[in-house]
């Protein structure tokens, strides 16, 4: 088993932003290439996306982006509004959440609680 760090998925994400204007179909490219290199097919348009996503919010890489998981970032990738995103990942940051903790603090919507 390959441990892939969440440096891989904001350098992959930085290429494709990169690379979206000058190269015609890059998340079918990204796809083909790591699926093939890495022997699975986990490396679909979606899951790019949200490296695209990663690297966009996150323009600039720190080691504080490797307090949370991958998993946890997938999370934070379904919240459409940038700013409820970044108080999750603030809030999950402070009270050093796993998954699940964070997982149930957007589903009884804390954002709202401290938002209003």
């Amino acid at each position: 088993m390959i441990f892939i760090s969440n440096k891989f998925y904001w350098l992959v994400g930085k290429f494709i932003n990169d690379h979206y204007y000058s190269c015609e179909n890059i998340f079918d490219k990204c796809s083909t290439y790591l699926s093939y290199y890495f022997g699975n097919s986990n490396y679909d348009r979606v899951y790019l996306r949200k490296m695209y996503m990663f690297y966009n919010t996150f323009p600039i890489y720190t080691s504080i982006l490797n307090k949370l998981s991958w998993n946890q970032y997938l999370l934070l990738f379904d919240i459409n509004d940038k700013i409820e995103r970044y108080f999750y990942f603030k809030l999950s940051l402070f009270c050093k959440s796993n998954y699940y903790e964070l997982n149930k603090l957007i589903n009884i919507d804390v954002y709202s609680l401290f938002n209003n």
